[in-house]
């Protein structure tokens, strides 16, 4: 009997160590310095380490977690329901208490992983040090930005291998780790987290919902690892991964990812890396550019209509989705029940994501790419 009580004494200590400690270190998550500071320090430490570990397993280990984390709450909930009729039997009460416990001490360890591996990294400042943009987000310098993404995509375009039919040859997924890898070592003189070890990407098992809910991939802060929706079209491939590592070297707000991405494909030595890495860099600074141009200037409206990417180009973009949907329809069938519920979650979610994040969102890469324009101009 006193060892039983030994053993859960021991239990709740542990408890309130990892929620004291979660709850400091989100209180202390409200300084971007201690944020810094940690991602700097200790943050890539265990990252390199974790990295190394989960790349080992041939699937995405987080994303297990998150199914049986599913299966653990809704079980908990039906052992909850048939103690409303069992809760005379001290044997079925006693197992509902262990279950809960266990679940009490997983969920108390996912949300102290979640603050280290998370939290903390986002709420740093953004690239990790004093960053501002001094450069107005007006016609005149979106304009130059664009105009000149279009001319390098349109170089791009020219400079990569294509096969007899005409087609992109893109690198496997292999070879796009390793370029993209090297691409960003080599910023880590201005970029320190950004020297660390790169997982290879796993593909995601439950893809077909993540097309539905246009997700391309993520980062799992548990695990250490970065997963790719298995149907993105390889023109996008190069930037996806290269924005994923971003957030998987500690670089977790979307808008930074997005430019270290950009500045990892378009200056690697490999032609489709670049192509991809303007490519999808002119489509934000496209849709930014279409917001501030003034309808009733007949001279401007001309303009954007007339210089635009190549028909090369254009013809790469249909070629690359297409391939992309062709890939998803070998597939397709298994979640299409799934496919209504998906979508409107999708909504929410992005609704709901651009509303907390705000200027750190994905098309929060224009302003650092107009500063990036005026220092190369």
């Amino acid at each position: 009997m006193s060892e039983n009580k030994r053993t859960l004494s021991v239990y709740w200590i542990v408890i309130i160590v990892l929620a004291a400690l979660t709850v400091v270190l989100n209180l202390a998550a409200f300084s971007s310095s201690f944020c810094d500071a940690y991602t700097d320090s200790v943050y890539g430490l265990v990252v390199d380490v974790g990295g190394r570990i989960t790349d080992l397993f041939p699937v995405a280990l987080g994303e297990l977690i998150m199914y049986l984390s599913a299966l653990a709450l809704v079980a908990a909930v039906i052992l909850m329901v048939i103690l409303i009729f069992l809760r005379k039997s001290s044997r079925y009460r006693a197992a509902v208490k262990r279950y809960m416990k266990i679940l009490l001490m997983y969920t108390c360890c996912m949300l102290f992983i979640y603050t280290v591996n998370w939290v903390i990294p986002y709420r740093g400042s953004l690239l990790g040090k004093s960053f501002e943009t001094d450069v107005p987000c007006d016609e005149e310098h979106l304009r130059a930005l664009r105009e000149y993404l279009i001319e390098r995509v349109n170089e791009e375009a020219l400079a990569v291998q294509r096969d007899p039919s005409g087609s992109v040859i893109y690198p496997d997924d292999d070879t796009v780790r390793k370029e993209v890898a090297e691409a960003m070592r080599a910023l880590a003189d201005e970029y320190p987290r950004l020297s660390g070890y790169y997982p290879r990407a796993k593909r995601a098992l439950c893809s077909e919902v993540l097309d539905y809910m246009y997700i391309g991939g993520y980062t799992y802060p548990y695990t250490m690892e970065v997963t790719i929706n298995r149907f993105v079209d390889r023109q996008y491939y190069p930037t996806l991964f290269a924005h994923e590592a971003s957030h998987h070297q500690g670089y977790y707000k979307e808008n930074e990812a997005n430019y270290l991405s950009f500045l990892a494909c378009t200056t690697s030595d490999d032609p489709v890396l670049r192509y991809s890495g303007y490519l999808f860099a002119y489509f934000y600074v496209e849709d930014a550019y279409a917001g501030v141009l003034p309808r009733d200037d007949e001279k401007l409206v001309e303009r954007f209509e007339t210089i635009k990417p190549s028909e090369q180009v254009a013809i790469d973009r249909v070629d690359s989705i297409e391939a992309a949907i062709a890939e998803f329809e070998k597939y397709a069938g298994a979640f299409d029940f799934l496919k209504p519920a998906a979508e409107e979650a999708a909504e929410i979610g992005w609704d709901t994501q651009d509303e907390v994040i705000g200027d750190y969102g994905y098309d929060g890469v224009v302003p650092l790419l107009l500063e990036w324009f005026s220092g190369i101009g």
